[in-house]
């Protein structure tokens, strides 16, 4: 498709594909900008795919939020239907380097994300796919969150509009294995907590570089997601950041944080870093990488009742002042 022009955009580069189809960075002809379009396979044009499509558009395009990725319009040109949307100029989190990422890094895309879910919610749409691919990370460190194409909405939400695609928004159990939430594993209603275990699961494979529920087969992969706690995360990543993640993987959604709202919170005041740690170096076993162990060459602060030690203002050295430099001076 690359040099086609549908409607008024012209199409330029093959940006990925999906599940659902294709999307190509274009130009808009008529106000001179990139954009990304979404377009779907030939053999999808009928069916539920043509209806995911318009689900997406629709969900996405309550949402007005800077982590969140624009939806501009849906077009059909020729018989294709398509997704016109923002251009994100950046790498998704699955392909972003995790030597990259320093826990501090990591705390703070997480409450941005934190905070696209919380405005999401708010509009009634649960994401329902929350994963690293999903979520786009510019160059001056911004995520846009992507996809709502299995997104539902809420119960006290939902409406003849939202329900007129046909796509099923309470009971299938559609996204990707390794981010569901036990209770979608259950066959039970979805909700703000599923997007919050989601969260734990993207905010554990960046700190770890692997997923917490990794297994030979989906069935064992949804059994350890239903059953067996995730492998505990190195105690070089802070304490802080680990909390958030165990209180986003509780199995049963009345323990884990009650809103992403409250996870932002929860990850805003998580303990800011002493040192510039990779989060690649803190593997699910608890033990740096051998390469980053031999290189350790600081030693963490002592803690008195969980705070760094400080020093006291007076051993410090008065800044220098003109006025303080008179006084010595002349006496």
């Amino acid at each position: 498709m690359i040099g086609e022009v549908l409607d008024h955009y012209r199409i330029e580069e093959l940006l990925g594909s999906g599940g659902m189809g294709f999307v190509y960075r274009a130009s808009d002809l008529e106000l001179h900008r990139p954009v990304a379009i979404k377009v779907l396979r030939a053999e999808d044009l009928a069916g539920t795919a043509r209806a995911r499509l318009l689900h997406e558009a629709r969900a996405a395009s309550r949402l007005n939020h800077p982590y969140i990725c624009t939806v501009y319009e849906v077009a059909a040109s020729a018989a294709q239907d398509f997704i016109v949307m923002e251009f994100v100029d950046g790498a998704t989190l699955h392909a972003t380097p995790r030597s990259d990422l320093s826990f501090e890094s990591v705390r703070q895309l997480g409450c941005q994300i934190a905070a696209a879910l919380a405005h999401a919610h708010s509009r009634g749409v649960i994401h329902g796919d929350l994963k690293s691919t999903n979520v786009m990370v510019t160059a001056d460190q911004r995520v846009k969150l992507l996809d709502f194409g299995v997104s539902r909405r809420l119960p006290d939400a939902l409406s003849d509009d939202a329900t007129r695609t046909g796509v099923p928004l309470d009971s299938a159990a559609v996204g990707t294995l390794a981010y569901m939430a036990p209770e979608i594993l259950r066959g039970q209603p979805v909700h703000v907590g599923s997007d919050v275990w989601s969260l734990g699961v993207l905010l554990y494979e960046l700190l770890t570089g692997v997923l917490p529920f990794k297994a030979a087969s989906p069935l064992l992969v949804a059994s350890g997601i239903l059953h067996e706690p995730p492998a505990a995360i190195g105690d070089v990543v802070p304490a802080g950041l680990r909390q958030v993640v165990a209180r986003c993987l509780v199995k049963e959604s009345e323990g884990r944080y009650h809103s992403a709202e409250e996870a932002a919170a929860a990850l805003g005041a998580a303990c800011r870093l002493q040192s510039p740690g990779r989060a690649r170096h803190a593997g699910p076993s608890g033990q740096p990488d051998r390469a980053f162990a031999g290189s350790l060459s600081f030693r963490w602060p002592t803690c008195r009742r969980g705070r760094p030690t400080t020093i006291s203002r007076r051993a410090l050295p008065k800044p220098w002042s003109p006025r303080s430099a008179k006084s010595r001076r002349y006496g």
